[in-house]
């Protein structure tokens, strides 16, 4: 069992330092929340190394996620990016053997695969993880990034492989970015695997800090040119839609409902929230405490259809995996 919140850790060591990240990790934890979603490529393993430090007297009262398959690389014009790492035996083992070093401890709860690697048979990466699963490394596996074919195609060497460690995916997805909705969603409600959806707030999109058609100092879109891209008309009409909806029919933020919202969806298991202060964690925990209601996706997609922006949020992300 999960909690309906897990903590992303991208941010640590990166807009959080230790101090900060450890303050967030333990107000979540007296708050309910000990599932903590981690990866060697956050703070370039700074992230893991904090997380550790947190959950060193708790190891078995936390649930951990840490990933494998991607690395970073610097790009021609000095801006990062990331590229798919080949998940061989080799670098799975040893992509895991650091990441339970830096975090401490000597297993994992769900190690997941970072995104598809085209270029390694998926019967030689899934016997990797099968072993690992037997030897006790991890307990489960998951993936992350991956398309509707590339997940058919998992699924089916898991099946002609009668394999059982598939537990999860992660997955870009919330109230105006549904493109998986037409794709890859169907297919994990009928194979019974559990999303945990990531982006589940837009990169802060749905909140209300673009209500004003401004960009406030300090904002993701202050230092992101991708969420800066983000604010369109149609998204701006959205967000000021959903957010008066959200106060006066339920009196819930634009943030709670859009939690709320992911959490109505039968196959989500819990929403992976990327908060970088305590008041932010704060508000989507309270807004927990709201009676779940079918209602409140209904009118959501009714919103949505009346705007005629149905489609505009089914096409949402153009680009879902960003590298």
């Amino acid at each position: 069992m999960v909690p309906e919140l897990s903590i992303g850790a991208l941010h640590f060591g990166v807009y959080l330092d230790e101090k900060e990240s450890i303050a967030l990790l333990s107000y979540a934890y007296e708050n309910g929340i000990n599932f903590f979603d981690c990866g060697p490529l956050y703070g370039n393993g700074v992230s893991e190394l904090i997380v550790g430090k947190f959950i060193k007297s708790k190891r078995d009262k936390i649930i951990v996620t840490t990933k494998v398959g991607l690395k970073k690389i610097a790009r021609a014009d000095k801006t990062f990016g990331v590229t798919v790492e080949q998940l061989t035996r080799n670098n799975i083992v040893s992509s895991l053997e650091r990441s339970l070093k830096r975090l401490g401890i000597d297993y994992i709860d769900i190690f997941q695969l970072h995104a598809f690697d085209s270029t390694t048979p998926l019967d030689l990466t899934l016997e990797t993880l099968e072993e690992l699963i037997k030897s006790g490394k991890i307990r489960n596996y998951g993936v992350s990034n991956f398309d509707e074919n590339e997940f058919d195609m998992l699924q089916q060497r898991i099946n002609a492989n009668n394999y059982k460690g598939l537990c999860c995916i992660e997955s870009h997805y919330n109230v105006i970015e549904r493109m998986i909705e037409k794709t890859l969603l169907p297919k994990i409600i009928k194979e019974g695997i559990g999303l945990m959806p990531y982006r589940a707030l837009a990169r802060g999109l749905l909140s209300d800090k673009y209500l004003l058609n401004t960009i406030p100092s300090g904002s993701r879109a202050s230092d992101s040119w991708r969420v800066r891209n983000t604010l369109t008309q149609d998204n701006i009409i959205l967000l000021k839609a959903l957010s008066k909806m959200s106060r006066e029919n339920y009196r819930l933020s634009l943030a709670q409902l859009s939690v709320h919202w992911l959490l109505n969806c039968s196959c989500v298991s819990s929403v992976i929230v990327g908060c970088r202060d305590i008041p932010q964690l704060e508000e989507l925990i309270t807004g927990l405490s709201y009676a779940r209601s079918p209602m409140l996706s209904a009118d959501v997609d009714l919103l949505i259809k009346d705007l005629n922006l149905t489609e505009f949020v089914l096409s949402k992300p153009e680009i879902y995996f960003e590298r």
